[in-house]
């Protein structure tokens, strides 16, 4: 994977200068009320910033996981899992798994 930062005077090119990266992961056991794109986008935030979705998870072709690219901190320690408040109140436990770790 190649990350680019735009170059500015006197900057450090060490791989620990990078604070934030964007990273896909791949998102399971979503509660059905949240596979919107504004759902989507507020279970991935529990990671970091989220970026952009898959053509598939997009357009909802595919519903047993959903790819999403999230700017996440470097020094992130990309849990495995996570849990978000459904509409309910009820706890849902997400699975998370990454395309590629730092």
């Amino acid at each position: 994977y190649l990350a680019l930062r735009r170059w500015e005077e006197g900057m450090s090119l060490s791989k620990d200068s990078f604070s934030s990266i964007p990273v896909w992961v791949k998102l399971a056991n979503v509660p059905p009320e949240l596979w919107t794109r504004p759902g989507l986008s507020y279970v991935a935030s529990a990671l970091g910033v989220p970026l952009c979705m898959d053509a598939a998870t997009s357009a909802g072709n595919r519903l047993n996981f959903a790819r999403v690219c999230v700017e996440m901190k470097a020094s992130s320690s990309f849990p495995s899992s996570f849990k978000v408040r459904r509409r309910s109140g009820i706890l849902a436990e997400v699975m998370v798994q990454y395309v590629w770790k730092p």
